[in-house]
């Protein structure tokens, strides 16, 4: 789908008018949505990395998640 074909469906159409009720723009809050995507997909390979290395090295998955927490930390800083 091209995003010149999602703009003219019904689906796009119940968005916009949900966003407006909100008084926020579409292309704003599907930013948000795209941003929110990347960052979660990114979240979740950096767990699935995690996992594996913790499987390799002996590590229970309780460690890992605390170490995935840790790199969020200091991505965040």
């Amino acid at each position: 789908m091209t995003l010149e074909s999602l703009l003219q469906t019904d689906l796009w159409h119940e968005f916009q008018k949900r966003v407006r009720s909100e008084k926020r723009s579409a292309p704003d809050v599907l930013a948000d949505l795209i941003q929110e995507y990347l960052e979660t997909r990114e979240d979740a390979e950096i767990h699935d990395a995690m996992a594996r290395k913790a499987r390799k090295s002996g590590y229970r998955e309780k460690d890992a998640v605390n170490i995935v927490r840790q790199v969020r930390a200091m991505r965040g800083r």
